[in-house]
């Protein structure tokens, strides 16, 4: 089975699974992230993440500061935790929405909390928190690389929205070939771009990803 993975960093997990299966797997981002502000983040209790690439971007480019971090998923608290940051919370659905509302019920009445996004990312705790709890900071933007290698593979992993929109828009999927979708946004795009079945996994991490790819290796 040849997979292909939208994210630079695959997790030790899938990586092991891959080798213990004899499949195949092709990784990169169809996404470049570029800072458009040398700005610190305002002052705050809590600082929100949104995908792993903003908490190394922030990890790279800024000082620490001294919030309590806060992760969308799994994938992003991973990242914060190579970057040498111990997350106070982490999103446990595949839905960003029940995410930021799990979120909510956590922060105090007074606290305040700085979105760390991209200037395309849906702005989600919005969704949740009132106007006056937020501090926004878009630090960043997403494009879609200049030169994206298609790649034919029988499963296709797209990890954000952003990576989907990229990759679709350079190049055609095998008509035959599967697709496995990082949460609700992901999967809304995947259906609108491709003819493709899509999956959604059951939460946003890559060992999700494991029990799909092994239900496609029990099919007949």
């Amino acid at each position: 089975m040849k997979i292909f993975l939208s994210r630079d960093w695959p997790s030790e997990s899938l990586l092991k699974h891959v080798e213990e299966s004899g499949y195949q797997l092709i990784y990169f981002s169809c996404i470049e992230q570029h800072l458009i502000t040398d700005k610190s983040p305002p002052d705050a209790n809590w600082i929100f993440f949104y995908s792993p690439g903003a908490v190394r971007l922030y990890a790279l480019n800024f000082e620490k500061q001294d919030y309590k971090f806060a992760a969308l998923g799994r994938g992003t608290a991973t990242a914060m935790k190579e970057a040498g940051i111990t997350p106070g919370f982490i999103g446990d659905s595949s839905t960003p929405s029940e995410v930021v509302k799990e979120f909510q019920s956590l922060i105090g009445k007074d606290e305040k909390v700085v979105q760390a996004r991209g200037t395309r990312s849906f702005e989600r705790l919005r969704e949740a928190l009132p106007e006056e709890s937020i501090l926004d900071w878009a630090f960043y933007e997403s494009l879609p690389k200049t030169y994206l290698p298609n790649r034919n593979a029988d499963v296709y992993i797209f990890t954000s929205p952003s990576n989907a929109k990229a990759y679709l828009a350079a190049h055609e999927l095998p008509p035959q070939s599967r697709i496995i979708a990082f949460g609700e946004s992901t999967k809304k795009v995947l259906n609108q771009l491709a003819n493709n079945s899509v999956f959604l996994t059951r939460k946003p991490l890559e060992k999700a990803v494991i029990d799909i790819l092994e239900r496609f290796a029990s099919e007949p």
